[in-house]
């Protein structure tokens, strides 16, 4: 029991590498910075995975165990833009945002080309991106990747 509720304070990490992320973008840097910083993140999520994962675990137990408060950020986010339309102005606003700013840009990237090849295919229609689409496509990502770094443990 106490190796599942460690395990599930793992995912406060994200909680905090978005809010050390909100802090840093004031520095002058190069945006591909930030992006190949978030990229690491993910693969380090994946690799956080591999590490906490014992053989004799369940993959899918992990990967829901891992990801369990990246589950309750994601029903938050898609509460406030689907059902509210806005961010609530308090700690259950602000602690989603934090969370998914962890990988943002690469999903952004991925969005934009696969909306681009979309576009070229449906004669320049434009596709609008809303905030709550991307989380969801980074929370995927981020079960993607607990799930590889579990796996790839468990086959050894």
């Amino acid at each position: 029991m106490k190796k599942h509720i460690k395990t599930i304070a793992l995912g406060l990490i994200p909680q905090i590498f978005g809010f050390l992320m909100d802090r840093a973008w004031t520095l002058p840097l190069p945006q591909i910075f930030w992006t190949i910083l978030e990229l690491l993140f993910l693969v380090g999520w994946g690799w956080l995975a591999y590490r906490i994962m014992k053989k004799e675990d369940r993959v899918m137990s992990n990967v829901v165990r891992m990801n369990a408060i990246g589950l309750i950020m994601l029903i938050l986010v898609l509460v406030q833009e689907l059902a509210v339309g806005q961010y609530w102005p308090n700690l259950f606003g602000l602690l989603p945002q934090f969370y998914f700013l962890s990988c943002l840009r690469p999903v952004y990237w991925l969005i934009d080309t696969v909306y681009g090849w979309i576009s070229r295919a449906s004669a320049g229609s434009v596709l609008a991106t809303r905030v709550w689409a991307a989380e969801l496509l980074e929370f995927i990502l981020m079960i993607a990747a607990t799930y590889i770094g579990s796996r790839r443990k468990q086959n050894g």
